[in-house]
């Protein structure tokens, strides 16, 4: 029985000794992937380009609810000078540019996050693709996007930072 257990014991140091190089060789690597799509400069572009592809529309709701401003100060002041005709006309206009404004300003928010959204999915593309480039690169045998904690030697958000800026496009 105790030759048994010796016999056994000696095994499983003979086998402990070939699976921990295994594990000591294995480089593993941490990026924080919300820092890098925030602060990649094809994410800074992507907001650029939607921001003047967008500021059109922006400026067209400014004049509307700058008429509207105009026109509800006027009724405000002049509301005892203007006849109850002129009068009704002129609320009933107000309220047309009030539910233009509201529509319009919905059909721009809705479009934006539609818009934001397609630039933020080629964007976590890209950001994958350098996380994959980088790793390969370093030699790492696997890289994590979530952590509850890492080293911070492990971590290789601004190599792929790094990489991104010289291949921005």
């Amino acid at each position: 029985m105790i030759k048994l257990r010796l016999s056994l014991l000696g095994l499983l140091v003979i086998c402990a000794s070939f699976v921990s190089p295994v594990y000591a060789e294995t480089k593993i690597g941490y990026v924080n992937a919300v820092e890098l799509v925030e602060t990649a400069p094809q994410g800074r572009k992507a907001l650029k380009e939607l921001e003047d592809e967008f500021s059109g529309r922006e400026q067209g709701l400014l004049a509307i609810r700058d008429e509207a401003v105009a026109l509800e100060q006027s009724l405000s002041k002049n509301s005892l000078l203007l006849k109850d005709s002129e009068k009704t006309e002129k609320t009933r206009k107000l309220v047309e540019l009030q539910r233009r404004l509201q529509r319009e300003q919905r059909e721009l928010s809705e479009d934006f996050n539609l818009r934001r959204n397609e630039e933020l999915a080629k964007l976590q593309v890209i950001v994958t693709q350098a996380v994959v480039k980088v790793a390969e690169d370093q030699n790492y045998d696997i890289v994590f996007q979530q952590a509850v904690w890492f080293k911070p030697s492990i971590d290789m958000t601004q190599s792929v930072l790094d990489y991104l800026e010289k291949n921005t496009k």
